[in-house]
């Protein structure tokens, strides 16, 4: 086993309203390792998403740790911190369209993590950069031009994914990039992001309920329950040989949909 890129200590992360605090994750403790795939499975409401936002900076934990190649990062990112972590921690969003500018081209989403870049790169190389991840994601030069609205779902999820690697971070987070999706291109989008992983040697955080889904594409899985992670192991082990109740409640409920629908 690779060392861990990503090490989660005692994170904890709760919600205040005016009535109580909702816990949304509970002392979670999680290694990602170098160059693995590791799914995050659990109900709805479990606290997939919150980790995933988490660890991209997106939502501020109350307590614990997030160590990435050893450094504590900031419970609190600062504009410094996300442009220093932009080349690091990257996300794919579950709808591509609420995640995509309707007002930019393709072009200029593309850009904008370039533009913000401390070694801003001229627009000649933005240009390369624009047209090379565009190719790389299944789209071509023509697409720059264009905006969400004109873009199928499965398009706009492409720009999404080219837009998360254009700064070719170490770790990707994957939040449910498929659910928002026509089933007939949910294999396209998940075979293109397997492709990129190996390709460019990436770590994938793949946040997911479906199991079906996390049996094909993980090498390992977590589950999260109530804010807690209740069980890890390798894909097959979890798979095949299941300890925790809630574990095996989810595979049965996944099975017995499977059996329905045949």
């Amino acid at each position: 086993m690779t060392k861990p890129l990503v090490c989660i200590k005692n994170l904890c992360k709760s919600f205040s309203t005016k009535k109580q605090k909702p816990v949304a994750l509970d002392n979670v403790n999680l290694d990602i390792h170098e160059g693995e795939i590791l799914a995050l499975v659990g109900e709805s409401g479990s606290g997939k998403t919150t980790l995933g936002r988490i660890l991209a900076g997106l939502e501020q934990a109350t307590s614990g740790k997030v160590l990435f190649q050893g450094e504590v990062q900031p419970l609190h990112y600062t504009t410094n911190d996300f442009r220093k972590n932009a080349e690091r921690i990257q996300m794919v969003f579950q709808d591509p369209m609420s995640s995509l500018n309707p007002r930019w081209t393709v072009q200029e989403t593309l850009s904008e993590p370039l533009l913000l870049s401390p070694e801003k790169p001229d627009n000649t190389e933005i240009n390369r950069l624009v047209k090379h991840w565009l190719q790389q994601v299944g789209l071509t030069e023509h697409h720059a031009q264009r905006y969400p609205f004109e873009l199928s779902g499965g398009q706009r999820q492409r720009v999404g994914i080219a837009r998360a690697l254009i700064r070719e971070p170490k770790l990707l987070i994957c939040d449910e990039p498929i659910s928002a999706l026509d089933v007939s291109v949910q294999a396209q989008i998940i075979n293109l992001l397997l492709d990129i992983q190996k390709k460019y040697s990436l770590t994938l955080l793949f946040i997911a309920h479906d199991l079906s889904m996390v049996e094909y594409v993980s090498d390992r899985v977590a589950v999260l329950y109530h804010g807690k992670i209740v069980e890890t192991g390798e894909t097959r082990r979890v798979f095949d040989h299941p300890w925790h109740i809630y574990t095996k409640s989810l595979l049965h409920a996944n099975h017995s949909l499977r059996k329905f629908l045949e």
